[in-house]
């Protein structure tokens, strides 16, 4: 498993020039990697973003790269070409008493005056690409280490949340009859309260109300709402596994199943009126809620 958050720096040198490279990264919905380069080397962006893009699989990735030495070329000044412009020029003014200054800009103007020979780049761009690339593979590391991390507070957590589907699963065995039979109890409580008729009935078809309490206890039954919380809790656990296991990206993924493991819950919630349920559910619910935390960092 991989943290979003990572940190990874290297630096070469080699014929004079020294490159140094530092990637960071956090916590992002999707992927977003951004390249800081030297203006010279801009046409690199594509390829290293592309490269960092593979490894990164989710979050924002943030890559400075800074260039030092001499690669830039040479720039070779044609003097007998520049004497030949400025001292007619300069004698034009001194014989008319005009100020004679000429500026860089001047001759950088004059056809011919100036020739910049590139320096080779190719040799510089691979170093570029072999610090990134070294650069990522320790960033890496710093992802899995912190995935670690997170592997194992996610796991107390899934712990947490079997313990309170465990409680809900016991209570599920006696509290609908426990519920039927407490409604029963009122529900006499309640005819006795009243008089009967003239013949002696109390007007109450027990036979309908027998059957009304069935319903309600039936309806206060979560067993298929366990056996779906069961489920979704293996194919976390399953997931959690394998990403330990292969280093699987498993964020969204899991974040879906906390949304159906969200889902059971409160609807258990909401068909129960058993104290001891609402407790383990209210657990539940926390545990997901940390769980999502958590997943939140996983890339």
């Amino acid at each position: 498993m991989r943290s979003m958050t990572g940190f990874g720096g290297k630096k070469h040198t080699e014929g004079g020039i020294s490159v140094e490279v530092e990637l960071k990264s956090w916590n992002h919905k999707g992927l977003d990697v951004q390249m800081k380069l030297p203006e010279s080397f801009a046409r690199l962006d594509a390829s290293l973003r592309d490269l960092a893009s593979k490894k990164a699989g989710r979050g924002k990735v943030f890559c400075t790269v800074r260039v030092r030495g001499n690669f830039s070329g040479e720039v070779i000044l044609n003097d007998t070409l520049i004497t030949g412009v400025v001292a007619p020029f300069r004698r034009l003014c001194e014989k008319n008493g005009l100020p004679a200054s000429v500026s860089l800009s001047d001759l950088m103007d004059i056809p011919g005056a100036v020739e910049i020979v590139e320096g080779e780049t190719e040799p510089v761009e691979a170093l570029i690409r072999s610090t990134i690339e070294n650069a990522l593979e320790e960033w890496d590391r710093s992802r899995l280490v912190e995935g670690e991390r997170l592997q194992i507070a996610i796991r107390d957590q899934v712990a947490s949340l079997e313990s309170a589907v465990a409680i809900i699963e016991k209570r599920n065995e006696t509290a609908p009859a426990e519920q039927k039979a407490r409604m029963k109890t009122r529900v006499a409580e309640l005819i006795a309260e009243h008089a009967p008729t003239a013949t002696g009935e109390t007007g109450v078809d027990e036979k309908r109300l027998e059957l009304e309490l069935a319903l309600l206890a039936e309806k206060s039954d979560v067993k298929e709402e366990i056996v779906r919380l069961h489920t979704h809790i293996r194919a976390a656990r399953k997931l959690i596994d394998q990403a330990g296991a292969a280093a699987r990206a498993v964020g969204a993924e899991l974040g879906f199943i906390l949304q159906e493991l969200l889902r059971e819950t409160n609807t258990v919630g909401s068909k129960t009126q058993d104290i001891e349920t609402i407790g383990a559910v209210i657990a539940g619910k926390t545990a997901i809620d940390r769980i999502k935390e958590l997943a939140a960092n996983v890339v």
